[in-house]
C-alpha cells in the first residue's frame, strides 16, 4: 500500500487491515489493497481463533439509546 492512501476506500482498507493484524497478529504483503490475490485475503481474514480466544476480543457494540 502507498505511504499515503489515494482514496477514502483506500484509507478505509488501510484502517481495517491494521486493526485486523493488530487483533490476529497476522500481516500481508505491501501491497494495495487491489493487488491481492484471493487467497492471501481469504488466509488474512478467516476467522478461525478458538473460543477462549474470540471471547477474550474486543466487541463493538452501539451503546443503547440514552446509554452513554
Amino acid at each position: 500500500m502507498p505511504s499515503t492512501p489515494r482514496s477514502d476506500d483506500e484509507l478505509l482498507a488501510f484502517l481495517l487491515i491494521l486493526t485486523w493484524s493488530l487483533l490476529s497478529g497476522r500481516t500481508l504483503r505491501a501491497a494495495a489493497p487491489g493487488d491481492l490475490t484471493a487467497e492471501e485475503l481469504i488466509e488474512f481474514w478467516a476467522d478461525d481463533f478458538p473460543d477462549d480466544v474470540r471471547a477474550a476480543g474486543v466487541r463493538c457494540q452501539r451503546p443503547a439509546p440514552g446509554e452513554r
